[in-house]
């Protein structure tokens, strides 16, 4: 009895026992673990950090350093040295570097991969430390059955197979360029895996879409690279349509181009609207100035009243996110992404839109200098015209926004008529006659019927101008391989032709004529014919439609007549607005 009384306090005691010890335990794993868990949070910003560095490294071996890229590495770099205060000297070698502009990318690159992988591999080390005390105290202070499962479990947990997995990819650090997501398994017991699992496939889904996206810089104009970059961010943001505009000189805000899901777009391409009368301005005061509207049509009727966000209503945009282009500290112009549905955008959107515009802007910048030179270009040749022709300025007017308006028209069914052709086309349009400023004034400015010979002459207008225009394309491609004079030159060599074939100066017949000279030259004989001349008085619309309209299959091409009919109300208010 006696003994069996013993034996019970022996094991009642021993149970105390173990139950303090095992209490002992849980608290020091407890401390053990917050330091684990400190450790690992440490881990898991310097590796934020130095993905994000060697992303902008990456961009570097394709593009050419810019303020803004070296502030943010400069930025990253420091943030190194505040989580590992040994890092400064190491480091300031790379930051003098890239203050002078002088950085080795591929050198740099190299040297935050390796410290990439040794942080890794002193995590493990902490890691493995930590459960080796751990198991140190189990084995000495815990027998029998409670040992083995702890220890079991302990075990299990440190032979992860996913934990392996993921410090396997981690240490592809070293070429995270080539991290495969297909063959990388996600499942995690540890909170501490799954964040670092998270960290891993988000970076690397953002440097391929970066890489995507850079590779996308050389794919030609707005209006071809819009759709491509839409394909690549819709799995990243929502947007149902994508479009660029800029400011131009006098403070209007115009709709470059555009890509929509929806069915009809009725903010075009060339819409122009002050940006007074927007809510735009507030935006272009700073580069960071990212505005979310997440119901456009409560900002319609208590905010805004644009014609812009009235015809965005009208497609069936109900949110946007309208990220500033800006260069050199000024606004240049805005991407915006749209969707149909409320609530769409939020914090995060906002970061993800900022990446686009670095990674575009330089391309977009570039389009819009060439827009520019075109403009100007037009602008410049336009005045000569003016100054030798005996036309009017109003001539030239109608002129071009009688060939934009057959040109939209004509894009609905045709692709290749792009909004830069139907701007090119507007822009140029003037240009027609441009070829008479070689052409002798006693000839040009004869009020009488040329002669012959003197028509003969006259005739010459066309390849003068075409060559006047070739010469200067061939020098302009030179310098920014650019055929921007492409629709010019289509325009003043081809408004002569005749759809029949027996026009000048080359005699060209139906499709052999660009679309560009077959648009300019209806809008050009429809505004001779109700323009009044010194040698004739001007024909009515109707008297004018009937001449053209018998000529159709001969002169003009049945196709461009037709557009041309179609839109004779916009034809209308032309001509009156801008009537002699």
């Amino acid at each position: 009895m006696k003994s069996i009384k013993k034996l019970n306090k022996t094991l009642i005691f021993s149970s105390f026992i173990i139950l303090l010890l095992l209490i002992t335990i849980l608290l020091f794993i407890n401390i053990e673990n917050i330091g684990y868990q400190k450790n690992a949070d440490n881990t898991k910003i310097i590796l934020q950090t130095t993905n994000s560095i060697m992303s902008d490294l990456y961009y570097l071996k394709s593009n050419d350093m810019n303020i803004i890229l070296k502030n943010e590495i400069l930025e990253n770099i420091e943030k190194l040295e505040k989580n590992d205060s040994e890092l400064k000297q190491k480091f300031s070698i790379i930051k003098e570097q890239i203050e002078k502009e002088e950085l080795d990318t591929e050198k740099t690159i190299a040297i935050f991969s390796e410290y990439a992988s040794n942080m890794s591999d002193s995590n493990k080390e902490y890691f493995n430390l930590f459960f080796k005390k751990i198991n140190n105290y189990l084995i000495i202070l815990i027998f029998g059955i409670v040992s083995v499962i702890i220890i079991s479990v302990l075990i299990s947990r440190y032979s992860s197979k996913s934990y392996n997995r993921i410090y396997k990819e981690i240490k592809k650090l070293k070429n995270v360029i080539n991290f495969n997501e297909e063959k990388f398994e996600q499942n995690s017991y540890w909170e501490e895996e799954k964040e670092i699992n998270d960290i891993l496939l988000k970076t690397s889904k953002e440097l391929i879409l970066n890489r995507r996206l850079i590779d996308l810089g050389n794919f030609g104009t707005l209006s071809e690279l819009l759709p491509k970059v839409m394909e690549q961010i819709e799995n990243y943001i929502p947007v149902d349509r994508l479009s660029v505009a800029f400011i131009d000189s006098f403070d209007n805000v115009i709709a470059e181009t555009a890509v929509s899901k929806l069915k009809e777009v009725y903010l075009e391409p060339g819409f122009i609207e002050s940006i007074k009368k927007t809510t735009l301005k507030k935006i272009t005061k700073e580069k960071d100035n990212y505005r979310i509207i997440n119901d456009l049509e409560k900002h319609f009727n208590t905010i805004n009243k644009s014609q812009s966000t009235f015809l965005l209503l009208k497609e069936g945009i109900k949110s946007s996110l309208t990220a500033p282009i800006f260069f050199d500290g000024k606004c240049y112009g805005f991407i915006f992404f749209s969707s149909k549905d409320k609530n769409s955008y939020n914090e995060d959107h906002k970061k993800f839109a900022k990446k686009i515009v670095y990674t575009l802007k330089q391309n977009i910048y570039s389009h819009f200098i060439v827009q520019q030179m075109i403009a100007a270009t037009a602008s410049g040749f336009v005045k000569i015209v003016e100054g030798k022709d005996n036309e009017t300025g109003n001539h030239i007017v109608r002129v071009s926004n009688y060939s934009r308006i057959i040109a939209k028209e004509i894009a609905k069914e045709d692709k290749k008529m792009t909004p830069d052709k139907i701007r090119e086309i507007y822009l140029f349009s003037p240009l027609h006659d441009m070829g008479k400023v070689g052409i002798p004034d006693g000839i040009l400015l004869k009020p009488g019927k040329l002669t012959k010979e003197e028509f003969e002459i006259m005739k010459k207008h066309v390849n003068i101008g075409t060559k006047i225009l070739t010469n200067m394309n061939q020098k302009l491609k030179s310098f920014i391989n650019y055929d921007f004079l492409n629709t010019a030159i289509e325009i003043t060599s081809d408004h002569h032709e005749r759809y029949d074939g027996s026009g000048y100066p080359k005699g060209k017949k139906g499709k052999e004529i660009s679309m560009s000279g077959r648009i300019v030259a209806i809008a050009d004989v429809f505004d001779a014919l109700t323009s009044k001349r010194p040698y004739k008085e001007a024909f009515s619309i109707e008297e004018s439609l009937d001449i053209i309209k018998n000529e159709t299959g001969t002169h003009f091409d049945p196709l461009v007549f037709e557009a041309f009919l179609k839109n004779m109300d916009e034809i209308k208010k032309i001509y009156e607005k801008y009537k002699e």
